[in-house]
């Protein structure tokens, strides 16, 4: 942070240079390219003025002005004496070279440059200090590392209350703590992932076939679909493979941790129950039951009706409730790293060390499955589309950032969709191969619950036959097309797939450790394989344009 003096208070506008050229010299040590710096510096300058109009330098003749980057995101500091005002609205300093007319003009273009990056200025009015903060640039890995910061923070803070704290302390903390408001969080995104799944299938089915050639979409759909489940398959495949090579949880006991699934119910998960389960009775039963499936279906129902009855009006209603809950969910995905602090910190204190070194066992396992997927899906782009894979992850790694940030498909799609256009696959497709891949491109999802499963019935001793495996690869490949791409849902699939193979539900404790940390690769395996299917699909309908790729 620098200071600057005010040498003289009715002459404010020559110490602008001044700071302007420190400002200027800090985003260039920073490395912000001229587009960057040049918005930066004209977003400083207006709120500058601002500032120094207000000011009042009777007391602290001084302006502070600090130039900063934390967590990859570079932000520029203003601080001025004075009295609170409105920072939008209140006209800048009037330079005597005016005349009133055009002072007036100045003023509202300047009010007007500073609303347009309202986004980025931030103005507080704090100890007699007008305080702006101005956002030069925001990085794409901020979000990851403020959750690999919370993951250390949260490691650090249970080891050294688990040895420096009295247990009874510890104990009331963890169940008053950090348990409720861990819970807290995960049921606000519980509560946001039913209404997106349902409304965002409705969509999307109410839309198929508008504006375009349904022949097309019929066999480019098949395709799509018989892509993303096959990769599904070998998903599922390799994570059990790799549990049972490794042998994943063996030798460990978890008997540590404390009964945290006691809501869970034993339903019964066999083959006929499932098919009678398809259909609902009762049109409100699945959304108060939280019957994913029952979901699924009934949005299809209803998003297919819309689109034979042609109604508009009853999407673009469905369409702005959907944003309404996408906004609410954006709001709980801003407390994320928070979810992982609490979640770690909490295995910790109930677990120790030893689970400690399980949670990692589980996570190499998960790693090792997705590397190999990550493989699978270079081969298919050099052998299968006959493109060069290279190209293809770097146009799609917008995407994948967004994906690993969110921990959403569903709010990736938006990159997904000008990753496609940098890919040169056509317009005519790519949406509705994308929102389907959404619904079932889960192969890191699967991966997940497989893994996990098999993990915890190790764990436990339970011995894991070739019917319990069929089950487990099943289930894992079935349960997540029915749940929303969002994070939180581990939970609900595993509390049901332990019922399958014994496993007592106080394994998906487990789960609260591993998922938040892996949500964010999952996903990002998950948006590759919709991009990639995409792009062979696209490319084997002659909707794909080879210029435009290598461009």
């Amino acid at each position: 942070m620098k200071k600057f003096e005010v040498k003289n208070p009715e002459a404010l506008h020559e110490i602008l240079p001044e700071i302007l050229k420190f400002i200027h010299s800090r985003l260039t040590k920073l490395k912000l390219n001229s587009k960057e710096a040049v918005r930066a510096e004209l977003m400083c300058e207006e709120a500058l003025i601002k500032l120094l109009e207000q000011g009042d330098f009777t007391k602290k003749k001084f302006v502070l002005v600090n130039v900063k980057k934390f967590l990859g995101d570079v932000s520029i500091d203003l601080s001025v004496p004075g009295n609170e005002f409105d920072f939008y609205i209140n006209a800048g300093i009037s330079f005597p070279d005016y005349d009133a007319e055009d002072d007036y003009a100045v003023n509202a273009i300047r009010n007007l440059v500073l609303r347009s990056f309202s986004s980025n200025i931030k103005y507080k009015h704090q100890w007699n200090y007008n305080n702006v903060r101005i956002t030069a640039l925001k990085s794409p890995y901020s979000h990851l590392y403020q959750i690999l910061t919370a993951l250390i923070l949260a490691v650090i803070t249970g080891f050294a209350m688990k040895n420096f704290v009295p247990e009874e302390v510890t104990a009331m903390i963890n169940g008053n703590v950090f348990e409720p408001f861990r819970s807290l969080f995960l049921n606000g995104l519980k509560m946001c992932a039913i209404p997106i799944m349902f409304f965002s299938i409705v969509l999307c089915f109410s839309q198929i076939g508008g504006g375009r050639d349904l022949s097309i979409m019929k066999r480019a759909g098949g395709k799509m679909f018989f892509h993303l489940i096959s990769s599904d398959v070998i998903a599922v495949c390799t994570g059990i493979v790799t549990v049972l090579m490794f042998g994943t949880g063996k030798g460990m006991n978890l008997t540590a941790f404390s009964s945290s699934s006691s809501t869970a119910q034993n339903v019964s998960l066999s083959i006929g129950d499932t098919i009678r389960g398809f259909m609902p009775d009762n049109f409100l039963k699945p959304f108060f039951e939280a019957n994913m499936i029952q979901l699924v279906i009934l949005a299809v129902l209803i998003g297919t009706a819309i689109n034979i009855a042609g109604s508009k009006i009853i999407v673009s209603v469905f369409d702005e409730i959907n944003k309404i809950f996408m906004k609410i969910m954006e709001l709980f995905l801003r407390f994320m790293p928070l979810l992982v602090f609490l979640s770690i910190t909490s295995m910790f204190l109930s677990t120790g060390v030893k689970t400690l070194l399980l949670i990692i066992e589980i996570l190499f396992a998960i790693a090792i499955t997705d590397v190999l997927i990550w493989i699978i899906y270079y081969v298919m782009i050099a052998f299968v589309a006959r493109l060069n894979p290279s190209i293809t992850f770097k146009k799609s790694f917008s995407s994948i950032i967004t994906a690993m940030t969110t921990c959403s498909c569903a709010a990736s799609i938006p990159e997904e969709m000008k990753a496609s256009q940098k890919l040169g696959i056509s317009e005519k497709i790519s949406s509705f191969l994308i929102s389907l891949g959404t619904l079932i491109g889960k192969n890191a999802f699967c991966v997940f619950l497989a893994v996990i499963t098999l993990s915890v019935a190790n764990m436990y001793g339970i011995e894991i036959t070739l019917s319990k495996i069929f089950l487990v690869s099943f289930y894992s490949l079935v349960l997540p097309i029915a749940m929303p791409s969002m994070p939180g849902v581990g939970v609900i699939a595993l509390s049901s797939i332990f019922v399958l193979v014994g496993c007592p539900l106080e394994g998906v404790a487990v789960v609260m450790c591993v998922e938040s940390f892996t949500d964010m690769f999952h996903t990002a395996t998950e948006v590759m394989s919709i991009l990639v299917s995409t792009l062979i699909v696209a490319k084997s309908e002659n909707q794909f344009d080879i210029e435009k790729y290598k461009s």
